[in-house]
């Protein structure tokens, strides 16, 4: 068995629904659905993060919630988008 540690998350309504339905409807826990996705979905991104925090002025941890909300979207966006196209460019040959 891997080493697990246990989180606290807050996540927004529709997320935990969506989270629920789909857990439900595969027969998995939550846990189960989250740690497999971000299993997959984190490792690509660290060197994205790294380069983005080397670059960084703004160094504050910002919380999924009012004005931060757009500007989290756009980060999380633009990780997307390059974790996209390296394993493009990985997987391409």
């Amino acid at each position: 068995m891997a080493n697990t540690q246990r989180v606290t998350i807050s996540l927004p309504t529709k997320v935990v629904d969506d989270l629920n339905f789909i857990s439900k409807t595969a027969g998995i826990s939550r846990s189960a659905f989250l740690s497999a996705l971000l299993t997959e979905s984190l490792p690509p991104m660290i060197p994205l993060v790294q380069i983005a925090a080397s670059a960084s002025k703004d160094g504050d941890n910002r919380r999924y919630r009012g004005a931060a909300i757009e500007f989290i979207d756009a980060a999380i966006s633009r990780l997307a988008s390059g974790s996209e196209a390296l394993q493009d460019d990985l997987f391409s040959k």
